[in-house]
């Protein structure tokens, strides 16, 4: 019997038509890189990215953490300066953040205090590295335990607390942000405040930076990353419109060749049940006939599209 019906659903897969089928393999075909695009938009979803916003008066907290989107804030400061020892120095690149805004497993040693007398360092490998003597020739040996001057607008004595082992190749230091606004303050660079912003994912700046602008800040929607964020959404949207329409398109040939067949075979269906083959079995092996069809599409689709 299992025979019968397996040896009837292959005998009668050409009544599907082979444009049928190649709608069918189209469509199939159309959902692995749809789902991919669905996977690309998910994950864009949970990975977050950031953007800087400035004012020139001061501003809440709370208020700013309360907006969709935003999942934390660091106020940062940025100033070029020199980190001078008694044998060496290096010119470098001042960011000033709160102490929770550094990667703490990354640095080797401490991460500065919020507050201070005086500046405390964490040095980026790039600035370790950057240091040179009278003759500009690269230290050999460098005491982070020594003696250190930042000299910016006006030099300090300063002291070098960790080293951030990080890839950016730009020789940086970082202190606290407090520290630096008294001493820029005390210098006469005073001049307003610039925010780091951790947004939930792209497709939220535009809402975010829409909101920041009514409540007085400068803030800019990275141009490409929201061409690139709505890129994805338009082209998520055609290729489900696309799959749909194709898959739907299969569906409905597939309904009318079945009804063709109907018509065309009924003479040599009607031999098959004189000669004792049950309507059940005949309609049973078209079912299982179409199963066979779907599974081999299904596992060509996914192999050719793993294959692109």
């Amino acid at each position: 019997m299992t025979k019968q019906i397996l040896k009837l659903a292959i005998r009668t897969i050409p009544r599907m038509g082979l444009v049928t089928i190649l709608f069918l393999i189209l469509g199939i075909y159309l959902i692995f890189p749809t789902a991919r695009l669905y996977a690309d938009m998910k994950q864009g979803n949970t990975v977050p990215c950031e953007l800087l916003a400035s004012t020139d008066s001061s501003f809440d907290e709370k208020t700013l953490l309360d907006l969709p989107g935003i999942r934390s804030i660091t106020p940062i400061l940025h100033f070029n300066a020199s980190l001078f020892t008694e044998k060496a120095s290096c010119t470098l690149t001042v960011e000033a953040v709160l102490s929770g805004a550094l990667k703490q497993d990354q640095i080797s040693g401490s991460v500065f205090p919020e507050e201070s007398n005086m500046p405390y360092l964490v040095l980026n490998t790039a600035a370790v590295k950057a240091f040179r003597d009278e003759a500009g020739r690269k230290t050999d040996s460098l005491d982070l335990d020594g003696s250190f001057v930042l000299s910016a607008d006006r030099e300090l004595p300063a002291k070098v607390c960790g080293i951030l082992e990080d890839d950016n190749p730009e020789p940086m230091a970082y202190m606290s942000y407090s520290v630096a606004r008294t001493i820029l303050s005390q210098g006469g660079q005073n001049s307003g405040v610039t925010l780091r912003l951790t947004l939930d994912n792209a497709g939220s700046e535009p809402s975010v930076v829409s909101k920041l602008q009514e409540l007085g800040f400068a803030a800019e929607v990275d141009e490409t990353r929201a061409i690139q964020w709505a890129a994805l959404q338009e082209q998520l949207k055609s290729s489900f419109l696309l799959c749909l329409s194709v898959l739907l398109s299969a569906t409905l040939m597939m309904r009318e060749s079945w009804k063709l067949e109907m018509v065309q075979y009924k003479e040599s269906y009607q031999m098959l049940e004189l000669c004792g083959t049950s309507r059940r079995i005949i309609l049973f092996s078209c079912g299982l006939r179409n199963g066979l069809i779907l599974l081999c599409v299904v596992l060509l689709s996914y192999y050719v599209s793993h294959l692109m």
